[in-house]
């Protein structure tokens, strides 16, 4: 068994909790078993087509496919876990505001940053395969942040192993398990808030669980205290005009509802109508006869007539219906259009602005909730009170750029140690400053400055910046070691 990391410090107090606002917001009625509206969040997951099944399944397999690590802070000795060192844009963004605030204060902590790569470390095994049955790292997320953005909740079950007596084996849970938001509901308590959770796709085979082990993920609603509200309900309207001219243009096509002609003239009596009915129907009725042409006679009058999709224009507004959805769920109509179409994005704009303004936001809120209602079992059991998680950086936006200043900046610095070491070293022995600088300085500069302008190096790294980012960058001169 791995030994226990050592503790940072003790873990501050839990704020006291306003009961009196808490009995102030759960009535009497709420508190009923059947308090919730599951019809209602199957009626959302019945949605699921279209441009919505577009929009809502890009944008959870996005927040899935951003890895999600572990970190904690080196506490002197050895880890007992196996992890890596974090590199300077990792320690960067994690200090910044582009994790959740729950990463951005545990990345606060005195002491080296480090990942933990250990396959067998109890959180990262767990995020990495939620189940042996059925959700594994990916798919737990998937789901779960599909039920986000389609009904606004998501829910994870933490299970633990119990020993005979039927007591927890482990002080963390050993699983996760997704409950689908349509058979889950909270039952709202005057003390807790909310009490527990009842899932079931049936009454006959519901199953109650208590809140502290249901990990339950919500977007905000203003209009309901204990259910968030996904970004499918902030397009609803829009979403059931698309849906309902879909199924109209089928069900036109399936039944051949649309008149074709309009045949009139004078004197035309009901027993005339009807004898060319039938004549209409032996002769020119049916898909191997759609191309024969039809020849009439007499004083009558034939006119084509058939309902077109210009004639829906205004609702169908492919344009609106479809910039609403994308919209709602937080991304460029030309994204949305081109997952729809199976395009690629060119260079990748519409994509970028899609990872800024929909995935990075929804990263946040499901880290923040992670490391708040997931991590604090870990931190005890484990004895690591700097133990946290965030996700990678999700917007590609200048990241290869990024990394590749961090690492320079951070070969610099080395650079700079070490000729200041060396420098040290010789001073030590006997040596003037001047003399030691002229000895250990040649080492670690390339090239001396021409008089006037910027050094050939500067400028060859110039021109190669210019040609992958077609921005002009000023390259300052700095110490850089061979």
């Amino acid at each position: 068994m791995p030994r226990k990391a050592a503790t940072a410090r003790k873990p501050r107090a839990k704020k006291p909790v306003r009961a009196d606002v808490i009995a102030s917001t759960v009535r009497p009625v709420d508190e009923s078993p059947y308090y919730g509206n599951n019809a209602k969040v199957m009626d959302l997951m019945r949605r699921y087509s279209g441009d919505v099944k577009v929009a809502s399944g890009a944008k959870a397999s996005a927040v899935a496919a951003t890895p999600i690590r572990v970190y904690h802070h080196a506490q002197g000795a050895k880890s007992a876990w196996a992890g890596k060192r974090v590199d300077l844009y990792n320690r960067n963004r994690l200090k910044s505001g582009s994790v959740g605030h729950y990463a951005q204060k545990a990345a606060d902590f005195a002491g080296d940053m480090e990942e933990i790569t250990d396959p067998d470390h109890p959180l990262v095994s767990l995020l990495t395969d939620f189940n042996a049955v059925r959700d594994d790292g990916y798919t737990g997320v998937e789901n779960m942040a599909l039920g986000l953005v389609l009904g606004g909740n998501g829910y994870w079950l933490k299970s633990w192993d119990t020993n005979i007596d039927g007591r927890r084996a482990t002080g963390y849970p050993t699983e996760l398990w997704v409950l689908e938001p349509q058979y889950t509901r909270a039952i709202p308590d005057p003390q807790r808030f909310i009490g527990s959770y009842i899932y079931g796709r049936g009454l006959e085979i519901e199953q109650t669980y208590d809140a502290d082990e249901v990990i339950h993920f919500k977007l905000p609603n203003p209009l309901d205290p204990y259910y968030g509200m996904g970004d499918l309900q902030a397009c609803l309207i829009h979403a059931d005009v698309s849906f309902d001219l879909a199924q109209f243009w089928k069900a036109t096509l399936d039944n051949a509802c649309q008149p074709g002609l309009v045949i009139s003239g004078e004197g035309v009596t009901a027993k005339t109508i009807e004898e060319m009915r039938e004549a209409m129907d032996r002769r020119y009725r049916g898909v191997k006869k759609a191309a024969i042409n039809a020849i009439f006679s007499g004083d009558i009058k034939v006119e084509k007539w058939a309902l077109d999709k210009t004639d829906f224009s205004n609702l169908a507004g492919s344009a609106e219906i479809r910039g609403m959805i994308a919209r709602s769920f937080g991304m460029p109509v030309e994204y949305l259009e081109m997952r729809a179409g199976g395009l690629s994005d060119g260079k990748g704009v519409a994509e970028m602005q899609f990872q800024k303004r929909g995935v990075l936001p929804l990263c946040r809120r499901i880290e923040n909730r992670i490391n708040a209602r997931l991590l604090p079992d870990f931190r005890e059991a484990l004895g690591d009170v700097t133990l946290f998680v965030a996700f990678d950086d999700c917007v590609d936006e200048d990241r290869a750029a990024l990394v590749a200043e961090d690492r320079v900046d951070e070969e610099l610095t080395l650079a700079a140690k070490q000729t200041e070491k060396e420098i040290r070293q010789l001073m030590d022995s006997g040596a003037r400053l001047d003399e030691a600088e002229e000895i250990v300085l040649p080492e670690y500069i390339l090239l001396k400055p021409e008089p006037k302008g910027k050094t050939p190096e500067e400028k060859r790294l110039e021109r190669e910046y210019q040609a992958i980012y077609g921005t002009p960058r000023a390259v300052s001169r700095k110490l850089i070691s061979r």
